[in-house]
């Protein structure tokens, strides 16, 4: 945990692909410690490889907007590798079916 505290950490939900990837990709480049939120765990480590294939500090946390048990595991993760948590970026959605 001494070793990330002098970096900001940030959490990106949905940050496998699209604005969610973008966004956390732009705050590696500044310097902080990025964390992939996503529900698939192949896709998740993917995107974190790839940032990190680029000199980027991030990381995979498995985080699936609708199930909350990856909610504590995640919290988990985070407060004993990093100790807190500076940044969040909701980016995640999840699909509702509404009733006509």
């Amino acid at each position: 945990m001494t070793e990330h505290a002098d970096k900001r950490v940030a959490l990106v939900t949905g940050a496998n692909k699209g604005i969610g990837y973008e966004t956390a990709r732009r705050l590696a480049t500044q310097g902080i410690i990025v964390l992939i939120g996503a529900r698939d765990e192949g896709r998740g480590r993917e995107a974190a490889a790839k940032l990190q294939g680029e000199g980027l500090d991030a990381h995979f946390v498995r985080l699936d907007a609708d199930d909350a048990t990856t909610h504590e595991a995640a919290r988990e993760f985070i407060e004993g590798t990093f100790g807190r948590l500076d940044i969040l970026v909701n980016n995640a959605a999840i699909a509702l079916e509404l009733a006509e």
